[in-house]
C-alpha cells in the first residue's frame, strides 16, 4: 500500500498501490458483465459550495483528493450481496476513488465460510475486512448454552461469540482509516433490513439509540482536525421489479440491481444538521439516504 502526503501533510493518506487498483477494477468488471452481480449505476446531481450544479462522484473526488477527507459510504443493506455492490462502485466509477483502501465490516458467519477466498481477495484489492457478530447471525446461527439468557455464536475459533463482538473494532479501526483519507464501508442500519425504517439502531428500539453511523461518529469525536477528514457519500441499491424486500434477504447473484450514487457532505454539514432538526445523526443520515433508495426501500408501508 503506497502513501502519498494530505494536502494539510498533518496526517499521510494511504493509497492503494496500481497493481492493486488495476485487480479492484478487473474484478468488480468481471462480476457485473458475467453477470454474477449486474448492476447499473446513476450519479446524481448536487449543488457544491459554490453552488455549482456538480455530480455527487465529482464532489467526492473533491473533497478526498483537494481536503484530504476520508469518505463514508452509507448504504442500504437488504441482502447478502449489496455489500459488494457498495464495495465495487467506487472501483469503476473514478480512479481519484479507486485509489481508496476501504474497510469493510462483514458479518462473522460469512466471514468464517469464505476466509480463505476473503484473503486472498483481501490481499490482492489493499482492502480489508472488519468481522461482527449482527443480530441477524444471532437469530440465524446462534445457539443457548445450558444455564445462559442469551444466544451465542459459537465461532470456528472455539470461543462463543456475543451479539455484537467486533463491532467497537470495526468503528474504531474505520476512524483511524477514514483519518488517513481511506474510504469505509457503512451500512445505515446493523443488519439486513427490508426497509430504511426498521431496524435502524443496534437494539431496534428507541429512535435516540445509536445506529452504525451514530457510533462512528462519537469514535471520531469533536476535534475540528478529525471532523474536517471525513465526508459521507449515500448509496442507494435497489433490486429491480422488488417491491417487497422482506424477501430479497438472502444471496441474489445474476439478479440486476440499480445502484443510486447519492449526495455527498461533510460530516461537519451533517452534525449542523442534525443539531438543527434536534435529531441524531443516524436519522439524519437516513433522510439524505432516502433520495437514493428505491421507493419500495423508501416507504417503510411497503414491508412493515
Amino acid at each position: 500500500m503506497g502513501e502519498i502526503p494530505t494536502p494539510s501533510e498533518a496526517v499521510r493518506i494511504r493509497t492503494v498501490t496500481p497493481k492493486e487498483q488495476k485487480f479492484r477494477g478487473n474484478l468488480a468488471d468481471a462480476l457485473n458483465h458475467w453477470p454474477i452481480l449486474p448492476s447499473d449505476l446513476n450519479i446524481l446531481e448536487q449543488a457544491d459550495p459554490a453552488g455549482n450544479t456538480v455530480s455527487s462522484i465529482a464532489e467526492a473526488e473533491r473533497l478526498h483528493a483537494e481536503e484530504g477527507r476520508g469518505i463514508i459510504y452509507a448504504y442500504n443493506h437488504f441482502d447478502r450481496t449489496d455489500p459488494l455492490i457498495a464495495l465495487f462502485i467506487p472501483y469503476t466509477a473514478s480512479k481519484i476513488l479507486a485509489g481508496m483502501p476501504t474497510l469493510s465490516p462483514i458479518e462473522q458467519k460469512q466471514y468464517e465460510q469464505n476466509q480463505r477466498l476473503l484473503t486472498f481477495l483481501v490481499d490482492k484489492t489493499g482492502d480489508s475486512l472488519k468481522p461482527i457478530v449482527t443480530e441477524d447471525t444471532i437469530a440465524q446461527y446462534g445457539v443457548l448454552r445450558e444455564g445462559e439468557e442469551k444466544r451465542v455464536f459459537p465461532s470456528k475459533t472455539g470461543v462463543d461469540m456475543k451479539e455484537n463482538d467486533g463491532f467497537m473494532e470495526y468503528i474504531t479501526s474505520a476512524k483511524d482509516a477514514l483519518l488517513h483519507g481511506e474510504s469505509v464501508l457503512l451500512p445505515i442500519a446493523a443488519g439486513r433490513r427490508p426497509n430504511l425504517y426498521t431496524g435502524s439502531t443496534l437494539k431496534e428500539a428507541k429512535s435516540r439509540d445509536l445506529g452504525p453511523l451514530g457510533a462512528l461518529n462519537m469514535r471520531i469525536g469533536g476535534k475540528a482536525e478529525n471532523v474536517e477528514k471525513v465526508a459521507v457519500a449515500f448509496i442507494g441499491i435497489g433490486l429491480n421489479g422488488v417491491t417487497d424486500y422482506k424477501d430479497a434477504r438472502g444471496f441474489n447473484f445474476g439478479r440486476r440491481t440499480t445502484v443510486n450514487f447519492g449526495p455527498v457532505v461533510t460530516l461537519e454539514a451533517l452534525r449542523g444538521l442534525a443539531a438543527t432538526f434536534d435529531t441524531t445523526l443516524d436519522e439524519a443520515g437516513r433522510a439524505f439516504l432516502a433520495e437514493a433508495v428505491p421507493d419500495a426501500y423508501r416507504n417503510p408501508s411497503a414491508t412493515r
